[in-house]
């Protein structure tokens, strides 16, 4: 009987230290997602507002403007993954389900950390070969954005 009873303060114990860190956890994660969501709005406005610039864009724009938007979609899909699977990880109640999302969490972020750099450079390099100083400028806002989606806290938790 008295296994029994050390065994069930044990238990009720560590749930009872565990509930704070969790708590605190889902907070950072919830925070983190509320960012990481501004930063993806606004690299998805920057994309819509390429793809009308690039109805009215010179032949040599319009080519440049259509691989920029194609490879800031691949990084904006991603980031929906991002997001949503952060999402999860701040909702869950459990400490076991908790890890499961922020295992997938992790898998999503380390394809969004390597698309996102090889995007930076590439769509950098696009940028300098757009001759509308306008376009060329909200080309270069993309790729700012898309910069700190790969490096945001969401899926850096230790550069928060």
């Amino acid at each position: 009987m008295s296994k029994i009873r050390i065994l069930s303060t044990t238990l009720l114990a560590t749930t009872l230290l565990v509930q704070p860190a969790m708590a605190q956890n889902k907070a950072a994660i919830g925070k983190s997602v509320t960012e990481f969501h501004k930063v993806s709005q606004s690299l998805a406005a920057s994309l819509s507002d390429l793809a009308k610039r690039a109805g009215t864009a010179s032949p040599n724009d319009k080519e440049m403007l259509k691989l920029v938007t194609n490879q800031l979609s691949l990084v904006d899909a991603t980031a929906d993954g991002v997001l949503a699977l952060g999402v999860v990880a701040a909702e869950v109640r459990d400490a076991g389900d908790m890890a499961i999302a922020k295992k997938h969490l992790a898998t999503r972020c380390t394809a969004l950390k390597s698309i996102s750099e090889a995007t930076g450079k590439y769509v950098g390099s696009l940028a300098s070969n757009i001759a509308a100083v306008a376009t060329s400028a909200e080309v270069n806002k993309s790729r700012d954005l898309v910069v700190q989606l790969g490096q945001h806290a969401l899926c850096n938790p230790g550069k928060a």
